[in-house]
């Protein structure tokens, strides 16, 4: 099952039974479980209905999972950060991590008409560890892992529309560019664009109530140096230091987008008419979405060019480490040089 189909059928008052929730999309868990407990549970009664455990004791969990809901729909359990999932290897073939597979093993075989219960890991559990298995066997382990950009838009669009905030997703889709934020957050620039628009919420709102992310900032300025635009590159620059943005990660970004320039020389030819951007994510470590914004930049610089530009900034990196000169001025010098090149 993935995430999506777990939504779906909560959304959809269908879910019930087991399932285990990990992976990185901490914000995303959180609300399939709330979600749950407002479809199943009336409000006022959640005291009695919901139950979280942070326990081991595979007793106390069968004793919350076994009590019938209290006029309610359902019960919901919530098993948060069970030890054993986050074992080391050493650790897998012991007496207790035994006990505990096959415990889980005759969990998933059982109905639970009654009770949603949920198995929140909280960040990632490593792919052998033998109670996941359990899980993946019988299509019961909910990965929040691959989290696309598109999926961010379709969910802001479908939080927006439940608070009544007008906003269209293209919109959205820079909202999400232009500050870099994660689900969490979006959510709370939306409340304060929604309370700023007083109506429809228009990308000029978002540049004046919102913080533009580093990335988004440092590839606007070097967007800027790619078009010869002196003044407009030295104006981002000037308002990231004065916003005390950090010295060292902004010459790191810069090296960052100089490197994927310089692969795209390496590589160029290779995908034909069509880039694949995912193989180019694995090779690079850097989102594909990111890629996609930088290759046709990177494509306007000429040949050769690419891999000098990103020795430049190789020596300012170092320059700044080794302390012959101070981060402002590394970053200034680089940034002059990049103009003048």
């Amino acid at each position: 099952m993935n995430w999506q189909q777990l939504k779906e059928s909560i959304d959809k008052k269908e879910f019930s039974g087991i399932c285990l929730l990990y992976g990185s999309g901490e914000y995303l868990k959180d609300v399939a479980i709330k979600k749950a407990v407002s479809l199943y549970v009336p409000s006022g009664l959640e005291d009695i209905n919901v139950a979280k455990i942070v326990d081991e004791d595979i007793e106390k969990i069968n004793e919350a999972i076994n009590m019938l809901p209290f006029m309610a729909e359902k019960r919901i359990v919530i098993i948060d950060s069970y030890k054993k999932f986050y074992a080391t290897k050493a650790q897998y073939k012991s007496a207790d991590m035994i006990k505990a597979e096959e415990y889980f093993k005759a969990m998933a075989e059982k109905e639970y008409e009654d009770c949603c219960i949920f198995f929140l890991c909280r960040g990632a559990v490593a792919a052998d560890n033998p109670l996941l298995k359990v899980f993946k066997k019988k299509n019961l382990a909910v990965s929040y892992d691959k989290i696309t950009e598109q999926d961010k838009a379709n969910l802001i669009k479908e939080i927006a529309e439940s608070k009544g905030a007008e906003i269209s997703l293209s919109v959205i889709n820079f909202l999400i560019n232009y500050t870099g934020a994660d689900l969490l957050s979006l959510e709370n620039e939306l409340d304060k664009l929604q309370n700023y628009a007083q109506g429809e919420i228009k990308t000029s709102d978002v540049e004046k109530v919102c913080h533009a992310s580093t990335d988004y900032n440092v590839f606007n300025m070097i967007k800027a140096i790619d078009n010869r635009k002196k003044g407009e590159a030295l104006q981002i620059l000037e308002e990231m230091l004065m916003a005390g943005e950090n010295i060292g990660g902004i010459i790191s970004l810069i090296e960052r987008q100089y490197r994927v320039y310089a692969f795209i020389e390496d590589i160029e030819g290779e995908f034909g008419n069509r880039v694949d951007y995912d193989i180019l994510e694995m090779r690079l470590g850097v989102k594909s979405f990111v890629i996609k914004k930088m290759y046709s930049q990177g494509l306007k610089i000429e040949k050769g060019k690419r891999q000098e530009i990103l020795k430049m900034c190789g020596d300012a990196d170092y320059l700044a480490k080794r302390g012959r000169i101070n981060d402002a001025a590394a970053l200034e010098k680089l940034v002059i040089n990049l103009i003048a090149n």
